[in-house]
């Protein structure tokens, strides 16, 4: 059997609180979900799980918060962690009404 974990990784220079840091989490646990929506209906999803993402769903949903320090080490992760195979989906925020990574 596979070990497999959702990674969610995370900016410290941000400094969440509260309500802001479990919103931005979940929706980084869910956002592979969204971005391989096939469907054009929005009152339905019809996502297409590789054989990974189906074994984590309906498995262990194992989930491992991590800290990058800035937006510069997370785009290095992010990098990294593509030219190694693995998924990333990018969450972004709004922190005093501007967008970021």
């Amino acid at each position: 059997m596979k070990n497999l974990a959702q990674v969610i990784v995370l900016r410290s220079d941000l400094q969440f609180r509260g309500g802001k840091l479990i919103e931005t989490v979940a929706k980084a646990s869910r956002q592979f979900l969204i971005e391989n929506n096939e469907s054009s209906d929005p009152e339905k999803m019809n996502v297409c799980l590789t054989e990974d993402e189906s074994l984590w769903l309906s498995g262990s949903q194992k989930t491992k918060i991590l800290e990058v320090d800035n937006e510069d080490d997370l785009v290095i992760l992010l990098n990294r962690a593509e030219l190694q195979g693995f998924d990333a989906y990018p969450v972004f925020t709004k922190v005093d009404g501007e967008k970021i990574l």
